[in-house]
């Protein structure tokens, strides 16, 4: 019998839904007797992701305390391809198809949900400026509806309509109810993918499409030859890292 351990050493909720269909595609290929476990190590920003992407996953055998799994940083060495497509092939899977995220809770259609909704969120490289930020915030129409406003967007734009979520869980019933989803190229482009909505995701030229999901929209800001983004991206690539070897 063969066991397998997923150690997440990002704790945002897109690093854990990268790894969500792991488990599933393990009993697959190598046999329903297979083990596949997380590990208590892994990191969580919020410990709500745990609940709604690993709480409810039927092919996940527990959790165990060790660390001794494929590191992340391992996966980017060879960063051709997708990241999913990258972190099945470090558990030997088949990787022919491009994998897409998964999570096992009944998120509930949201009953007073906007219809058309805008997230400028992010905890990523993704190369976006303060200022690209708001030139993006600054072109939706009336109708539009922003979803959890940082306070600069909320002070810049107090005509603006915002929703506040109290949760994940109903953060993610909203994402589910739209009509029209707009974000940043953060955890909320990845749980869209989960809940098989397409996102619509602003995106420089510079950010890796390592990251990207096929089935979403990518909207590109800037050029391919903009240094300054390029040099943003680079520098909050090397933030996470730091943040990564600093909580161990």
């Amino acid at each position: 019998m063969q066991s397998f351990l997923i150690n997440i050493e990002y704790g945002g909720l897109g690093d854990h839904l990268f790894y969500s269909p792991v488990p599933r595609l393990i009993k697959a290929q190598y046999g329903v007797q297979s083990r596949i476990y997380l590990s208590s190590r892994s990191y969580f920003r919020n410990w709500q992701t745990y609940d709604l992407v690993w709480s409810r996953n039927p092919y996940l055998d527990g959790i165990v305390d060790s660390a001794e799994s494929i590191s992340r940083n391992q996966v980017l060495d060879n960063s051709h391809g997708n990241v999913m497509q990258k972190i099945l092939e470090s558990y030997g899977l088949d990787v022919s198809c491009e994998p897409e995220p998964e999570i096992y809770y009944d998120i509930p259609i949201h009953p007073n949900a906007p219809r058309l909704i805008v997230d400028l969120n992010y905890q990523s490289y993704t190369g976006l400026l303060t200022s690209d930020i708001l030139q993006i915030a600054n072109s939706f129409p009336e109708d539009f509806v922003f979803l959890n406003p940082s306070k600069l967007i909320a002070q810049i734009f107090p005509s603006k309509r915002f929703y506040h979520t109290q949760s994940l869980y109903e953060y993610a019933s909203v994402i589910k109810s739209s009509e029209s989803f707009f974000c940043l190229t953060s955890g909320g482009a990845t749980l869209a993918r989960a809940l098989n909505i397409r996102a619509n995701v602003f995106a420089v030229y510079s950010y890796p499409k390592f990251f990207t999901h096929k089935m979403n929209n990518y909207i590109h800001i800037g050029s391919e030859a903009d240094v300054k983004r390029k040099l943003v991206t680079s520098y909050l690539w090397r933030e996470n890292i730091m943040r990564r070897k600093l909580r161990k």
